[in-house]
């Protein structure tokens, strides 16, 4: 049996089939083409690249076999002589929920700038990517689209390069201002009264929810009369649960990584659990009268109101992402049955808000 096998199926030395990786973030996309002749471009250790169709390939013997052109001769090229492969047809995502017509890329939370150093060479290979995996083939990158719609698959074989860097996301960056322990939010709060009231372009970017090109191609776009934030939802960059958690963020509310900011599961139980669940909260401390709650928006505090008269405590509202709410729901009631169904049923889903 021969290991050259129509592309993008690959074969190891054993000839056990392995395909080209697909990328490792939550994003539903078209199916890969199982076989055939795919447009690609190739970058030589040199620095000159060529566009061309590639045939197949060959990780037995570490080739590829590359045409320019369907009139061509096919020549098989070492991956030696390579440093990065680019597929040019794209993946594409697939129908989108709400009435959308694809999935949108989760770009703010996985974009990240990547710098490759090559072997024998001072150059760098810059670009972006959401995501990448690394196999005994080499390292593959996933750079998105410029309509976020799709993304092109990127190799770098493993003879090209010395080591990688992956820099911060949007939403990384933007994690770095958020309140991640009880001294800094008790001083947020504190400076609720004094913030500015933010634009909710800013509140987004703030948040981590977009990325500054996203929200300035949307504002060069025509609006036909739409606000920014219906706009965002409508094009499928945030959700409505991302817009109402912003809009709250623009009015001062303070904002707390709920993946850092120490959780004490007693103080938690002074709320019933279901309750919790239903009204998206989260108690985080207290500060002598004033119960300090995590919720995905200050709307939900209308939920605890006969909690709050019982226990004779000022409920203080504070912001948290929805999916760290849930994280954390999860791990308070691991083994939970009903937690586990309810956390379906009463408020993670987006249809429901």
């Amino acid at each position: 049996m021969s290991s050259i096998t129509p592309f993008p199926v690959l074969f190891t030395g054993n000839f056990e089939p392995w395909r080209w990786p697909v990328p490792p973030f939550p994003w539903h996309h078209k199916a890969a083409p199982a076989e055939g002749i795919l447009a690609c471009r190739l970058e030589a250790r040199e620095g000159e690249t060529i566009e061309g169709e590639m045939t197949a390939i060959d990780t037995a013997s570490g080739r590829l076999h590359f045409r320019a052109n369907a009139r061509s001769t096919v020549h098989p090229l070492a991956f030696s002589r390579l440093r990065r492969v680019t597929l040019l047809e794209p993946l594409e995502g697939s129908k989108g929920s709400h009435g959308l017509p694809f999935e949108r890329l989760p770009v703010a939370a996985h974009q990240r700038r990547y710098r490759i150093h090559l072997v024998g060479s001072q150059a760098l290979l810059e670009g972006l990517t959401l995501g990448h995996v690394e196999t005994e083939q080499g390292l593959f990158f996933f750079t998105p689209t410029p309509d976020d719609q799709g993304v092109l698959r990127v190799m770098v074989p493993r003879e090209a390069y010395d080591s990688f860097e992956l820099g911060l996301t949007v939403e990384e960056v933007a994690a770095e201002q958020w309140v991640a322990t009880p001294e800094a939010l008790l001083q947020a709060v504190a400076d609720q009264a004094r913030k500015p009231v933010l634009q909710i372009g800013q509140s987004l970017l703030e948040l981590g929810f977009v990325t500054a090109e996203q929200l300035q191609n949307l504002l060069e776009a025509p609006s036909a009369g739409k606000p920014l934030g219906e706009r965002l939802v409508s094009s499928g960059l945030v959700t409505r649960s991302q817009l109402q958690t912003a809009l709250a963020y623009k009015m001062g509310y303070p904002f707390v990584d709920l993946s850092r900011f120490p959780i004490d599961p007693d103080l938690v139980r002074c709320i019933p659990f279901k309750l919790c669940v239903k009204a998206r909260s989260l108690p985080l401390m207290l500060d002598g009268n004033r119960l300090l709650i995590a919720m995905d928006r200050p709307s939900r505090l209308e939920l605890l109101k006969v909690q709050q008269a019982a226990l004779g405590q000022t409920f203080v509202p504070v912001l948290a992402f929805r999916e760290q709410l849930l994280a954390a729901f999860t791990k308070l009631n691991p083994h939970d049955i009903w937690s586990a169904n309810e956390l379906g049923a009463v408020g993670f889903s987006e249809t429901i808000t």
